[in-house]
C-alpha cells in the first residue's frame, strides 16, 4: 500500500508540476502564504477559511529560502500525505475489509485525490478529522478533542465533523433513552467530552466576534445563507461514487418501499426537491464548460428531464445510506449531520463533502472482491484524468 500511495503521489506531482500556473482558488490561497513568507503577517482579505494552512507553509517556505508555486505544492503534499496513514489507522478499527483497500479507496477517491497536489486546505482538513477520529476510537479522548480543535483551525465547516465525533463519544455505552441512560449521557459529555465542549466554546465565541463563519469574502459565504441544493448534490456525489454499495442496498431498500407511508414521504421528497433544487449562488452559475460542479448544476437544475431523473438517485442513496449497516449505531448520527454539514456551505462545491465521504467509505460494508478492485481501479482512472485536466487546465474540480 504504501509504495502505491508513494508512486501515485511522485507521479502526481510530476504532472501538476508541468504547468506552474495555479488554478482556480489556489491563487487566493497562494497569496496569503506569500504574505506570511514576506513576513507581512496579515490577512489577505478574500481566504474564507482560518489562515493556520497558509501560515504553516509560509514559514517552512521562509526556511528554505526559496519560492516557488511548485515548491509550495510539494510542501502541501508532504503534509497532506500524513492524512494516509491516519485513515489506515482508523481504517484498522472497523475489521468488516482490509484496512490497506478501504485506505487506498479513500486516497484514489476522485473528490478527494487531485486536492493532494494542488493548494487547498480539504486534504490537512481531511487529515485532522481522521486524526480527531483515530483518538477516539483509541479512546483518548483529551488528545482526540485538541486534535478537534485543530481540525477546525484548518477549515471552520469541521465544527460539523467533530460535532459528529462528539455525539459519538457522548453516547458511549448507551444503547436507548430512559432516565438512567439521560444521567449517563450527561456524564459523558461532562468527562469524556471535556475538552470538545471547550472547542464549541471557543467556536461560538469565534462566530460571534468575527460576525460570520467565513474570515474573508464573507458577502458569498454568509452563516444564514442555508443552500438545500448542496444536499441534493452530495446526494447525487454518493450515488455516483458509491455506486456498487447502493446496488447491494436494493434488498434492504425494497421493504421500505413497500410501506404506504415510505412511499407518501417519497412523493413529497419529490416534489421538495424540485422546489428546492437551485442555482443561485453567483460562483455556482459560470465556467460550466471549466468547473466540473459548475457543470454538473447546470445539468441537473437547467435540464428538466435529468433534473426529475435524479431525483430517483438522490432519494436511493438517501435509502441506501438509511439501511446501510453500520459498525456501531452511534455512526447513525452521520445521516443526519452529512445533510446539514452540506447545506451550511451557501456555495455548492463538492469538496465540501469529503469528510463524509471518507466516513462512508472506511463505515459501509464490505462487497464482493470483485466489486472492490473494479471501484479502486475505477477511482484510480477517473482520479488521473482529473489531474491530467486540471493540470492541462481543460477542467477543475
Amino acid at each position: 500500500m504504501t509504495l502505491i500511495v508513494l508512486i501515485a503521489a511522485v507521479f502526481g506531482y510530476i504532472i501538476i508540476t508541468m504547468n506552474s500556473s495555479l488554478h482556480a482558488d489556489e491563487g487566493f490561497h497562494a497569496g496569503q502564504i506569500w504574505l506570511f513568507y514576506d513576513n507581512q503577517n496579515k490577512l489577505a482579505g478574500n481566504i474564507t477559511v482560518p489562515p493556520t494552512y497558509h501560515f504553516i507553509i509560509g514559514k517552512i517556505v521562509q526556511f528554505t529560502g526559496g519560492y516557488h508555486d511548485n515548491l509550495l505544492r510539494l510542501i502541501s503534499l508532504s503534509i497532506g500525505l500524513l492524512t494516509v496513514p491516519i485513515v489506515y489507522l482508523a481504517a484498522r478499527f472497523f475489521g468488516h475489509s482490509p484496512a490497506w483497500l478501504k485506505t487506498l479507496q479513500v486516497y484514489f477517491t476522485p473528490l478527494i485525490f487531485p486536492y493532494f497536489f494542488v493548494l487547498y486546505t480539504d486534504i490537512w482538513s481531511l487529515g485532522f478529522v481522521a486524526l480527531t477520529l483515530l483518538l477516539t476510537l483509541q479512546r483518548r479522548y483529551l488528545w482526540s478533542g485538541f486534535a478537534g480543535a485543530l481540525a477546525i483551525l484548518i477549515r471552520q465547516d469541521n465544527v460539523a465533523w467533530v460535532g459528529l465525533i462528539y455525539l459519538y463519544v457522548c453516547f458511549e455505552s448507551i444503547t436507548n433513552i430512559d432516565k438512567k441512560n439521560v444521567l449517563q449521557l450527561i456524564i459523558n459529555a461532562l468527562t469524556k467530552g471535556a475538552i470538545f465542549n471547550l472547542v464549541f466554546i471557543g467556536f461560538l465565541a469565534f462566530v460571534y466576534v468575527n460576525g460570520g463563519v467565513a474570515i474573508g469574502d464573507a458577502a458569498a459565504h454568509k452563516m444564514s445563507a442555508f443552500n438545500i441544493s448542496n444536499l441534493h448534490v452530495f446526494l447525487i456525489c454518493c450515488w455516483i461514487l458509491f455506486l456498487p454499495t447502493h446496488i447491494a442496498q436494493i434488498p434492504n431498500i425494497l421493504p421500505l418501499l413497500r410501506k404506504p407511508v415510505v412511499t407518501l414521504l417519497l412523493i413529497a421528497g419529490f416534489f421538495a426537491y424540485l422546489g428546492t433544487l437551485k442555482n443561485t449562488h453567483p460562483y455556482n452559475t459560470i465556467m460550466y464548460d471549466y468547473f466540473v460542479h459548475n457543470g454538473l448544476i447546470h445539468l441537473l437544475v437547467d435540464f428538466p428531464i435529468i433534473k426529475v431523473l435524479s431525483y430517483v438517485l438522490a432519494a436511493w442513496t438517501f435509502l441506501s445510506l438509511l439501511t446501510m449497516e453500520l459498525p456501531d449505531w452511534r455512526w447513525r448520527w452521520l445521516i443526519f449531520i452529512a445533510p446539514l454539514a452540506a447545506i451550511s456551505h451557501p456555495l455548492i462545491e463538492p469538496r465540501y463533502y469529503i469528510p463524509a465521504l471518507f466516513l462512508i467509505q472506511i463505515l459501509r460494508p464490505r462487497l464482493s472482491d470483485e466489486a472492490e478492485f473494479f471501484t479502486l481501479g475505477l477511482y484510480i482512472t477517473v482520479s488521473a484524468y482529473i489531474l491530467y485536466g486540471t493540470t492541462t487546465g481543460m477542467i477543475f474540480l
